[in-house]
């Protein structure tokens, strides 16, 4: 394979593995911590859904998406914000979340040990696995 070749097959290679990166970070205002989406990374991502009650753990300082009785540690689109910590309230994609309000968007759920290092154990929840919605992803809230 000529240079010219191999120089273009590791570019195209290390841009897949960057437009494949989930971009997650911890955010935190006061106490309260969530993982989201930073503008900047892939915005496409899963074909499912990802949906639940948003609940949030103040001993552990963990937000989770509850559904059928499992809580899954939740990453949010980007641009989602921390609006109130007490009670916790979201905004995300311009609408607000807050604690008990159920929240449906696309994305998908993934095994726990792909986010080792970024979501503590402590904030595993009771599911082996991290509801993440797609980084575009819109927000339907249904209040209780």
């Amino acid at each position: 394979m000529n240079t010219r070749r191999l120089l273009a097959l590791a570019l195209a290679t290390v841009l897949l593995a960057a437009g494949c990166s989930d971009g997650e970070i911890t955010k935190t205002k006061g106490d309260v911590r969530i993982w989201l989406h930073e503008s900047g990374f892939v915005t496409g991502g899963l074909d499912g859904e990802v949906f639940g009650t948003m609940t949030y753990d103040r001993t552990n300082r963990c937000m989770y998406l509850e559904h059928d009785g499992r809580l899954s540690p939740v990453i949010w689109p980007s641009g989602t914000r921390i609006e109130s910590e007490d009670p916790i309230a979201l905004t995300a994609k311009g609408e607000t979340i807050n604690e008990g309000d159920s929240v449906y968007g696309s994305g998908g759920y993934h095994d726990a040990g792909r986010f080792e290092g970024l979501i503590p154990t402590e904030c595993h929840g009771t599911s082996a696995e991290v509801a993440r919605f797609n980084a575009d992803s819109e927000i339907a809230v249904t209040r209780p």
